[in-house]
């Protein structure tokens, strides 16, 4: 792969903040420090990586906490989320208050980030897909030579993201996933999307890992294998193949 990475679970929620680096410059992009500094910095050390920036996938407070402190300590950018999660980033208070967190400063991205745009790491770009429902600005990066994407919360495995906070749409997350992240890829047609939806995403080795319903008459491609990173998990899954199983 021309990306490896490192899996970074922080926070009392385990969240998979997640080190992506470069196999030819050893630069790298940490995403989504929720927290944790010290574990986050140790594991750059470990990597030997040469951290050039931040990325955010949205402003959940498990995935930014750490974000302006280790900003300011490297004199590093950040860049994402999309710009509709600015209510997130002003309501680190509150979030703090809530949750039980520990204290987080807010911050500006260097750069808001939109569907289309492009962000690097090292030599490698990574695609932005704006895939708003778990939050209007949450984003996913997806790099194609790697077929490596960090999915945020869209996924976690088995299920997707909670719809219930502020702003959050469960029939937005749903469009978010039919139709930017199934496939990344061209693919067939789907006649209907309902509420209700499964596919089993297949390992290599043959286990299901994954099961999201669709409805019974549906038109899948076979897919080439694509790296899906969840959070609040700790593996990812290089999967062979989507099929219907209904």
């Amino acid at each position: 792969m021309s990306l490896r990475f490192t899996i970074i679970p922080v926070t009392s929620y385990q969240q998979n903040c997640t080190l992506l680096i470069c196999n030819k410059s050893n630069k790298a992009a940490i995403v989504d420090p929720g927290g944790e500094i010290d574990i986050i910095l140790k594991t750059i050390n470990q990597e030997k990586a040469i951290l050039e920036r931040i990325l955010v996938t949205h402003a959940h407070l498990d995935h930014i906490g750490a974000v302006a402190e280790l900003a300011s300590m490297l004199s590093i950018p950040i860049e994402g989320p999309q710009q509709e999660d600015q209510f997130w980033i002003d309501l680190i208070p509150q979030q703090i208050e809530t949750f039980g967190f520990p204290q987080s400063e807010a911050f500006t991205p260097n750069r808001w980030l939109n569907d289309g745009n492009t962000v690097s790491v090292g030599e490698q770009k990574l695609q932005v897909i704006h895939c708003p429902g778990h939050t209007p600005g949450h984003i996913v990066f997806f790099n194609k030579e790697s077929k490596l994407a960090i999915v945020g919360d869209v996924l976690f495995n088995g299920s997707i993201g909670r719809t219930d906070f502020p702003r959050g749409d469960h029939v937005t997350l749903i469009h978010s996933i039919k139709d930017k992240l199934w496939p990344f890829r061209k693919r067939s047609q789907i006649y209907s999307w309902p509420r209700t939806y499964v596919v089993v995403w297949r390992r290599n080795d043959n286990k299901s890992v994954c099961e999201v319903r669709l409805p019974n008459k549906l038109m899948l491609p076979r897919t080439q294998p694509v790296a899906i990173i969840y959070n609040l998990n700790f593996f990812y899954y290089f999967f062979d193949e989507i099929y219907d199983e209904t």
